[in-house]
């Protein structure tokens, strides 16, 4: 499943920007200011769900929770090595070294946003994995990394030190393993050839 970029109205052609190239840079910058003053009055009526995920967001940070694209990524370029999609291929391999160490833009970006489905079951996998991080009360001493260097800053919950270490790995194992997991399954060989 691919997404069609072209049906959303955030990919819509402004008619105020059309020409753009053709205007001074205080002209540019004026048009992007009046663009801008409409961002305020469009969130303005949902500012309490805003509020409500930003905290919701925040307790789940919090928490040690984390979304891990690594599993989906890797069931993917799986199916794609076996069916010779070597750009694919060479994107995920690319971006893993990165996935590793909580860097997951790479992967969203290059991979699973595009495709559409595995940036589902991405997110549906990080849901086990942060389900056992919070079941475990794996804490952060701070706002911090992710994946695997992540480890270092979970030590604030009532487990402490390796415990809560080992809790957390843990965790991202789940995470990793249920994405892979739910994205072989649901992720077709078709979808991936046409990547």
């Amino acid at each position: 499943m691919k997404i069609n970029l072209e049906s959303l109205a955030t990919e819509a052609r402004n008619q105020n920007t059309m020409n753009l190239d053709q205007m001074s840079p205080l002209e540019i910058v004026t048009v992007m200011n009046e663009e801008d003053s409409h961002i305020a009055q469009a969130v303005r009526p949902h500012l309490k769900t805003v509020a409500l995920i930003a905290q919701w967001a925040g307790e789940c940070v919090r928490n040690g929770g984390r979304i891990i694209y690594m599993g989906a990524a890797l069931a993917i370029r799986r199916k794609a090595k076996r069916l010779q999609n070597d750009r694919l291929t060479s994107v995920i391999s690319g971006a893993v070294p990165a996935g590793i160490l909580g860097v997951g833009e790479p992967l969203i970006y290059g991979v699973t946003l595009p495709m559409g489905r595995p940036f589902i079951t991405a997110g549906l996998g990080a849901g086990f994995g942060g389900a056992f991080i919070m079941a475990m009360q794996v804490a952060a001493t701070t706002w911090g990394p992710s994946g695997i260097l992540g480890c270092f800053v979970m030590t604030a919950g009532p487990n402490r030190g390796i415990k809560s270490i080992l809790f957390y790995l843990m965790g991202l194992i789940i995470s990793i393993a249920a994405a892979y997991i739910i994205t072989d399954l649901l992720v077709t060989d078709e979808q991936v050839l046409n990547a």
